[in-house]
């Protein structure tokens, strides 16, 4: 199905958002307006734009601070970019770019080079999206848990030093989980192992319903988890470990004749932002893991990284 493309247009000067919204109409875009940075962020979080124009100076967010949370967010980081500049500042056109801005136009606008430099923008975000698309179907077939269809662990390593690399660069923080279900001895004596590999596949099911849409559900080998929340501190991990517990421990799973709960223990480890090494994460959470299966109290346990290692 053809779809138009659909151009967020940021300016605190309300008629310089007019001559640029007639203009990328007049191309056959669909546009949509914001006055200021937050409402910006907003209307690009909700999904459904494909580039943005942002201007640099505006009052409360400028347009860097806007370009860089855009960046730092799962779901806009992907969004093109164009700043919208005074002729001849050079230095904000650099720092632009230096953030991961596509491209910039500047005022007094020449509406025929601005405009060709909006087609080569939503020009490339098409490439790239089609490439993506490509890619996406290539590593579903190496990046894919067979038993329950999560991500497996190549993946998830990959995208948990991505995510280290990122959080370190825009300063936000970034928690791990590792997550173990009580071993199903009564289920695997009575009706062997393909009934355990199903509890092991629902709890997988449970596990990815109940998280974020740009969280990273992953199995490990046997019952074992691992879940990947970026932009989310040891407190808010924490909740959210106890929500998949309590979630988890509720289901009962029905088989002939045994209907089974499951248990299970949670290791957190959490990053404050700072730069650390994806290894250091991963024993981390281990660390907690085994000592929330060591505790009969507590069976979601935490701790906290910094730069120069576990505190």
């Amino acid at each position: 199905m053809f779809r138009v493309a659909r151009v967020l247009i940021v300016d605190d000067d309300k008629n310089e958002v007019e001559i640029l919204s007639e203009a990328v109409e007049a191309e056959g875009y669909r546009t949509v307006s914001a006055y200021e940075g937050d409402t910006a962020l907003s209307i690009a979080r909700g999904g459904d734009i494909d580039l943005i124009l942002l201007d640099v100076i505006m009052p409360g967010k400028n347009g860097y601070e806007v370009c860089k949370e855009l960046k730092a967010d799962d779901r806009t980081k992907d969004l093109s970019v164009i700043f919208v500049t005074v002729k001849g500042a050079v230095q904000e056109v650099s720092g632009g770019l230096d953030l991961g801005a596509h491209d910039y136009i500047t005022k007094p606008y020449n509406l025929p080079i601005a405009m060709a430099r909006v087609r080569a923008a939503l020009r490339a975000k098409k490439l790239l999206d089609s490439l993506r698309t490509q890619n996406i179907e290539l590593r579903d077939m190496t990046y894919t848990d067979e038993l329950t269809g999560l991500r497996n662990m190549r993946y998830f390593r990959e995208r948990l030093g991505e995510e280290t690399e990122r959080a370190a660069r825009y300063g936000y923080p970034l928690s791990c989980l590792a997550i173990e279900a009580s071993a199903f001895r009564e289920v695997n004596r009575i009706f062997g192992r393909a009934r355990e590999e199903d509890i092991i596949g629902e709890v997988g099911i449970v596990l990815k319903t109940c998280s974020r849409s740009f969280d990273t559900v992953s199995r490990d080998d046997g019952a074992k988890f691992w879940v990947l929340l970026p932009h989310t501190s040891l407190e808010g991990a924490v909740q959210c470990a106890k929500k998949f517990r309590s979630r988890i421990e509720e289901t009962i799973f029905f088989y002939p004749s045994a209907p089974s709960r499951v248990s299970i223990h949670i290791g957190v480890c959490s990053s404050s932002g700072d730069l650390v090494e994806t290894e250091d994460l991963i024993k981390g959470a281990s660390e907690a893991l085994a000592h929330a299966k060591s505790n009969v109290e507590e069976r979601v346990v935490g701790t906290q990284l910094s730069a120069v290692g576990q505190e």
